[in-house]
């Protein structure tokens, strides 16, 4: 020993007890003193060389295994809490399904008739649809009593439910859900046989009149269901996410459910079958005890599961259900990182510590360096930067330990880039679409909703079926304008009697196509004719006393002189109307022989030429198709303009009832727009709307004001080859008004003659597909509606805009109970 060291050893001795043993250390020393300089540095190297392997395996591993089992706990937890919360999400669904059954008045009319009403076949082939269509595996319907009315399942009808907990439930005015339960009567199970004891779950609720609770609508809920959204989130290769009741059963598949059965562990599933108890203790399992005592934790240490393999895992117990989330994965798999790096430390403890005392004859300080280097990056480990990488490159044992720690590194990182992938995705399911749209999938399903929806059927009805919300029913209804909108592709119309309203009404479905022609989408709009069907019912009525009500006339014209000129003014009056219709009469022969000259000895000269072709012993097909396109144009020409004239001349006898109601002219343009957008296109045009924002509500008849903006657009794509045609609105302090603006050919006529553009017949350029009345039918239309219309243009290629106006409604006006079907006579 040198002199420092024998100096060190004397001061410690005199100041404090240890002397003894600091001379049996002194004595170690002079035995085993070295005085090569060789052996020295082989000394030296061996013990910096096992200086940071000792710390990489004393404190950087430890710290690996803690960060580790942290991040696997917190993977854990994450997948156990989303679990909960889909489990929660699910059971409110399947409630809110059984109040949307209850809600519907059919449901109440199931619990007052029985079999032999003609009404009931209806019912059953409703309750059928919905266990079909959302996957249920039973629907039933019982009276207050508990005696089934309808149901699902041959030979439950008449069946007696009413010691059954899910009834006294909804008896008590709940909304139920039942835990799942051996059934007692015969179930479907998964294998499509009806036994016995098969794992059920019931969702029960009352059905309500006025207050009164007159029945319980019932579904049994489908148990696989439940399994499979467990299953929906994997947890590595051995872990797994299971529900436990309180009485310690599995109520959900376990994926172990095969090795299990193999085990005679259990026949079946496991719902039910398995008792979650630790093999080699027999009593519940740490993470089921736990959770039924009503805490949420976890252990990363390891307990024995119920297949007596060693496990870590999280648990959470959900009280509103009396279930318990159970989240757990094998401990051998969630510390495979850790065993494998427990075992490489150590082999390369072993490697390198012979390495070194060989390399350090050899090479000596060449040594140094690396093991340095190699501390270094193990100080910055052991100060917690996991993701250290050692830049190493050589082919010992050295290299290969600076290999295991980048490898660590990588994992440790793309582990936690999996769990923040895993989250964001899981985050994203919840996500909700808001669009204030009012329209349909192809299922009948609402997917977006306007603002008058919402005013009307409520802001929650997103995702409801349509025949839910604006019919109150459960299932589709006879002669469904939806449902004949989706098989032809075409606009459909019906009428209605709506039970829960009581009130009639009438349905439009538009269907919405792709370039394809295929159909994305159905726009449905309601229109309440209630005050229109009772005026009809009057007018029957009247109808039928009108043999009496003349005579009542007749007596009281014979008593009042003043009665019989009153009634003399009135035929005067008749006659003057008869004789203008008459006038009207002789002007349309007039026009009609004016309109279809043209056209009709098209089609004569078309089959003389026809005529003569056949005649020939070789017919020339070419000119055949030719003239068999001239004759089918100008018949189509003829219909279109008998029509049209048809219609101007009923809109100029003045005897046209308009059902006129409140309408929003936003929705009316935008519903016009869609229908044509498609045509635009095709010919390479941009269709916009500008409309503001809660424009106010105009009174008059949707079905003749949609004509109008849809004959002004149509006009302004026919006339139109490029560019942009846009529909705006203006509001007015008394009226509002709507433009249709092209970028076409414009106009040719004067300025001050372009009030003949509504003369009936006038064309300011010939059209072979043009009858000339559209402007004058949308005149007619607009002046009987006490509003305006005229035309705008800068000349020939400028474009041109019409525009129109429409008296808005005052706020005396709004009285819902005098305006909401108002039939007008236009006289």
């Amino acid at each position: 020993m040198g002199k420092k060291e024998i100096y060190i050893l004397e001061v410690l001795k005199k100041k404090g007890p240890l002397s003894i043993i600091l001379e049996q250390l002194s004595s170690s020393f002079k035995t085993f003193e070295i005085k090569s300089i060789k052996k020295k540095m082989i000394l030296v190297f061996l013990i910096l060389a096992l200086i940071p392997l000792l710390a990489m395996r004393l404190v950087v591993y430890p710290k690996a295994q803690d960060a580790l089992q942290t991040s696997l706990i917190q993977n854990l937890h994450s997948v156990g809490h989303k679990q909960a919360e889909l489990i929660k999400g699910w059971t409110e669904e399947r409630k809110g399904d059984v109040r949307v059954l209850a809600e519907n008045p059919f449901t109440l009319l199931a619990t007052r008739i029985d079999t032999n009403d003609k009404r009931f076949w209806r019912l059953l082939r409703y309750t059928h649809y919905i266990r079909y269509e959302y996957g249920y595996k039973e629907v039933l319907i019982s009276d207050a009593e508990g005696i089934i009315h309808i149901s699902t399942q041959k030979g439950r009808i008449g069946a007696d439910i009413s010691e059954q907990e899910y009834f006294k439930k909804a008896m008590d005015g709940e909304t139920f859900a039942s835990q799942i339960f051996p059934s007692k009567e015969l179930v479907e199970d998964k294998y499509g046989r009806m036994e016995t004891g098969v794992p059920t779950m019931v969702v029960a609720t009352p059905i309500t009149d006025q207050n009164k609770i007159m029945g319980v609508a019932c579904l049994r809920v489908d148990v696989e269901k439940i399994s499979d959204l467990m299953k929906s989130i994997k947890l590595g290769a051995s872990g797994e996410t299971y529900l436990v009741n309180k009485q310690g059963y599995m109520i959900t598949e376990s994926r172990f459910v095969t090795d299990l059965r193999n085990e005679g562990l259990i026949e079946g599933g496991t719902t039910l079958q398995i008792k979650l108890i630790n093999p080699e203790t027999g009593k519940l399992t740490k993470s089921v005890a736990e959770c039924l005592k009503g805490h949420t934790g976890s252990d990363g240490k390891g307990y024995i599961d119920y297949r007596g393999v060693k496990v870590i895992g999280f648990w959470q117990w959900i009280p509103e259900l009396d279930w318990g989330v159970i989240a757990e994965i094998d401990y051998d798999e969630g510390y495979i990182e850790v065993n494998r790096l427990r075992k490489d430390v150590n082999t390369i403890m072993i490697i390198i510590s012979v390495g070194v005392l060989v390399l350090a004859v050899f090479m000596g300080q060449r040594m140094v360096a690396p093991i340095l280097y190699l501390t270094e990056a193990t100080r910055k480990m052991n100060a917690g930067d996991l993701t250290q990488e050692v830049n190493i490159h050589t082919s010992d044992e050295i290299g290969e330990l600076a290999v295991s720690f980048n490898m660590m590194a990588r994992t440790i990182a793309k582990r936690n880039e999996e769990l923040q992938s895993s989250n964001i995705f899981m985050e994203s399911m919840f996500d909700a679409i808001r669009d204030p749209m009012t329209v349909l999938d192809k299922d009948g399903t609402i997917k977006q909703v306007n603002k008058v929806a919402m005013d009307t059927y409520g802001e929650n009805i997103v995702g409801e079926k349509c025949y839910c919300v604006y019919k109150g029913r459960e299932s589709i209804c006879n002669n469904c304008p939806t449902m004949k909108s989706i098989e032809t592709l075409l606009p459909a119309t019906a009428e209605h009697y709506v039970e829960r309203d009581k009130k009639y009404v009438f349905i439009a479905s538009y269907p919405i196509l792709n370039k394809e022609g295929k159909l994305e989408s159905i726009i449905k709009m309601v229109r309440d004719i209630t005050e229109q069907k009772k005026l009809e019912k009057e007018l029957q009525e009247y109808t039928a006393n009108l043999e009496k009500t003349v005579e009542e006339r007749t007596r009281d014209l014979k008593s009042t002189n003043e009665e019989l000129k009153q009634r003399s003014v009135e035929i005067e009056k008749a006659n003057e109307e008869l004789r203008g219709l008459d006038k009207m009469k002789d002007v349309m022969i007039r026009d009609v022989t004016h309109e279809l000259k043209s056209p009709v000895a098209q089609v004569q000269m078309a089959i003389d030429l026809w005529t003569s072709e056949a005649a020939k012993e070789k017919v020339d097909k070419e000119k055949g198709k030719k003239l068999s396109k001239i004759i089918d144009d100008n018949i189509q020409r003829l219909k279109k303009t008998i029509q049209s004239i048809l219609d101007l001349s009923v809109l100029e006898s003045g005897r046209v009832a308009y059902q006129k109601e409140n309408l929003n002219l936003e929705e009316i343009v935008h519903q016009t727009e869609e229908g044509l957008k498609l045509i635009a296109e095709k010919k390479g045009l941009i269709l916009t709307t500008r409309i503001p924002d809660k424009l106010p509500e105009v009174f008059g008849d949707r079905t003749e004001i949609t004509r109008v903006v849809s004959n002004l657009i149509d006009n302004a794509i026919k006339y139109s080859e490029t560019g942009e045609i846009v529909v705006s609105a203006l509001r007015r302090p008394r009226d509002i008004e709507i433009s249709v603006k092209d970028q076409g050919i414009g106009l040719i006529t004067p300025k001050e003659n372009f009030d003949k553009l509504f003369d009936r017949f006038y064309q300011e350029r010939a059209s072979a597909d043009g009858s000339g009345v559209g402007l004058a039918i949308c005149k007619k239309i607009i002046n009987a509606h006490g509003g305006e219309i005229w035309a705008e243009s800068e000349g020939k290629g400028k474009g041109t805009t019409f525009r129109f106006t429409l008296p808005v409604i005052s706020d005396g006006e709004k009285d819902p109970d005098t305006l909401s079907s108002t039939q007008e006579e236009v006289v």
